[in-house]
């Protein structure tokens, strides 16, 4: 009975990270894009392999007799594209990011709902500054272009060009709000990378498909709290009909 409790309190463990990794992906959908996670579980043989491997002697109920989450991941596949006629407003095609400059230190997004600051120089929602090849890039005004290859022009005279970054290895990318965080020496150059004004892209998140997941989710969740009550209730009277002396 011991172990049909930790089997539900194990399974219980899992759908909770799942409820949670999908309420916010849903709660991201239409933010600019937002890259949905997903959530990778493991059987309970393969946990059960990989204690064996590495603890061969446990004491009876410390294994987790079910299946256990082995990793929440990015999915980095690009979302929709939006056209919205602003300037500011700054598409991805390809694999690239923008590079913005913040006090903790650099960070990139795909999020390029860009906005102009009272000292004329381009930020993200946030006020962060996004960077060009040579340092932050000051447009004055929303009068300005961006060329395919991310050349910023205002007037006919070239402001800069915005510093797209891509990664070999997406996975070594961690979120950070609207950001991603890398190691250093991670980020190489962009240039496949197309830049298209007046666009933006949107959440890559299915809200039907996360929908079912909710849902699935919660049924599973409820079954197994069903599962621990029913293994308190026998443990109940285990300890108040079995052993009674008549």
């Amino acid at each position: 009975m011991l172990r049909g409790l930790y089997a539900a309190a194990a399974g219980m463990d899992l759908q909770q990270v799942v409820l949670n990794v999908t309420s916010n992906n849903l709660a991201n959908a239409t933010t600019p894009g937002f890259k949905q996670d997903r959530v990778v579980a493991t059987s309970f043989p393969e946990v059960l392999l990989w204690h064996l491997e590495r603890e061969p002697v446990r004491a009876v109920g410390a294994w987790s007799y079910n299946a256990a989450v082995a990793a929440t991941v990015t999915d980095f596949t690009p979302g929709p594209l939006r056209e919205t006629g602003h300037a500011t407003d700054l598409a991805l095609l390809g694999d690239g990011y923008f590079t913005v400059e913040t006090p903790q230190g650099t960070r990139y997004t795909r999020h390029g709902s860009f906005r102009i600051d009272g000292e004329g120089y381009l930020v993200t929602v946030h006020g962060d500054r996004v960077l060009g090849e040579d340092g932050p890039l000051r447009v004055e005004d929303p009068d300005f272009t961006v060329a395919g290859d991310g050349t910023i022009r205002r007037q006919g005279v070239t402001v800069g060009r915005l510093a797209l970054a891509r990664f070999a290895d997406p996975g070594v990318l961690q979120k950070e709000g609207d950001y991603f965080t890398a190691p250093a020496g991670a980020a190489g150059p962009a240039p496949e990378t197309e830049v298209l004004q007046g666009y933006l892209e949107g959440a890559n998140v299915a809200l039907a498909d996360r929908m079912v997941d909710l849902m699935a989710a919660l049924r599973s969740y409820a079954a197994a709290a069903r599962l621990a009550q029913v293994h308190d209730e026998l443990l109940g009277r285990a300890t108040t009909q079995l052993g009674v002396v008549r």
